[in-house]
């Protein structure tokens, strides 16, 4: 098959499970190419490296240029008026927020050049990989190239954004694609509800290149995270709930992977609470880096106000930490409470420096812990959940092909 991702931009630090999804599918013997909204990361060529992307082509266009103006010529001959219907949804849909209008109307001149490069490529199956801005392209795409398949990624991000073109596109794809059983229900019962099939198809982790990193010695105390560094990722929390942990351990140490903007104000409150000596913000690192880095933790700990199954949890999971989290939406299909890790009430400090000492007092429960997720972990193995969307893409384009087959055949 042919398949094209729609993102935002890639690669960039805080996304590794894209270039792990698109490497999975590339295994099966895919041919996968990226298109991304936004121009390149200022670390562009360090990232392909990093995420093994060499191989896979990734395009990134200006605003404007010559060539996508020669684009939108070629598609209004084949389609006269539909520039000026896609300005009008565009505008009829966005008008209530003049920024997300102006912003979805930029993605306008560049999302005709897709197309053409989707149709010059033969492309057989476009996904999206988020529903907010590339909402836009999608809706081109579908009445541009209404041949194509496609399939549209809803995450934590689109439920929280809700932007108004992802109910657009959502009822105009194929399939929608979550990631949790919770997500799907919500999907089409709350918002954007829509008449799409659903289908969950869990997000995979690369389980092989973590286990050589399982029995890796830990360091006492040692307290691992990985997300972005943004507000809703709950870092605060974790630095505010070691000093508690600290009069119980006092050489506990926190060390938090990842970057963002919300850095400035978790280095403010490391200095404000005088946990300078205590709390390493490590910025961005290499996966395989960054698995032997975690391997050595006593814990990892995510507690985020808004998440969805996040990948660090299961790579801490399949490297037998034990871990504490948060019941955001979809992480108890994840996450048992007492069964295979520990989990606190969303913000709540104490309860989640109580979760943690918990598990440095009890190494016997860390190991329980941490060997039921190892088992409980493995049905998110990359090369099960890769071939599952190999055969759902290989299911819509038989039943897109259905038709034409059987017109052949009259």
């Amino acid at each position: 098959m042919r398949i094209a991702y729609l993102v935002i931009q890639m690669p960039v630090p805080s996304e590794v499970f894209l270039s792990v999804e698109i490497r999975g599918l590339v295994a099966l013997g895919s041919t996968v190419e990226v298109f991304s909204l936004r121009n390149r990361h200022s670390d562009y060529a360090k990232l392909i490296s990093d995420q093994k992307l060499s191989d896979i082509p990734l395009h990134n266009f200006p605003l404007l240029s010559l060539d996508i103006l020669e684009d939108i010529f070629y598609w209004a001959r084949k389609k006269p008026l539909f520039l000026f219907q896609l300005l009008a949804v565009i505008t009829l849909t966005c008008w209530r927020q003049p920024a997300v209008w102006l912003q979805s109307l930029a993605i306008v001149p560049k999302s005709f050049r897709i197309a053409r490069f989707i149709e010059r490529d033969q492309i057989e199956v476009v996904h999206a990989a988020w529903g907010h801005y590339p909402a836009v392209t999608v809706y081109l795409i579908r009445h541009l190239l209404p041949h194509i398949v496609i399939t549209l990624a809803l995450g934590a991000y689109d439920r929280a954004s809700h932007h108004p073109m992802t109910v657009v596109a959502a009822n105009q794809i194929d399939t929608v694609l979550t990631q949790s059983e919770t997500f799907g229900d919500l999907i089409k019962n709350d918002w954007p509800k829509t008449t799409t099939p659903v289908q969950v198809i869990l997000r995979g982790v690369e389980i092989e290149h973590l286990k050589p990193h399982r029995g890796t010695p830990q360091k006492p105390g040692l307290i691992a995270t990985a997300a972005r560094l943004l507000p809703h990722k709950g870092h605060q929390y974790l630095i505010r709930a070691l000093p508690r942990i600290l009069q119980t351990y006092p050489s506990a140490k926190l060390i938090i992977f990842g970057t963002g903007s919300y850095q400035a104000e978790l280095a403010a409150l490391i200095v404000q609470l005088g946990l300078g000596d205590s709390v390493t913000l490590a910025g961005h690192q290499p996966q395989d880096a960054l698995f032997k880095a975690v391997a050595e933790a006593s814990v990892f700990a995510l507690v985020s106000d808004i998440d969805w199954v996040p990948n660090s949890v299961k790579e801490a999971m399949a490297l037998g930490i034990p871990v504490v989290t948060t019941p955001t939406e979809g992480m108890t299909e994840l996450v048992q409470d007492g069964i295979s890790g520990l989990i606190a009430p969303c913000g709540d400090v104490n309860a989640i420096a109580a979760c943690i000492i918990r598990l440095l007092d009890d190494p016997i429960l860390a190991k329980q812990l941490s060997s039921t997720a190892i088992d409980h972990v493995e049905k998110f193995n990359i090369q099960r959940t890769s071939a599952q969307r190999d055969q759902l893409y290989r299911d819509l384009l038989a039943q897109k092909r259905a038709p034409d087959q059987a017109s052949a055949t009259a």
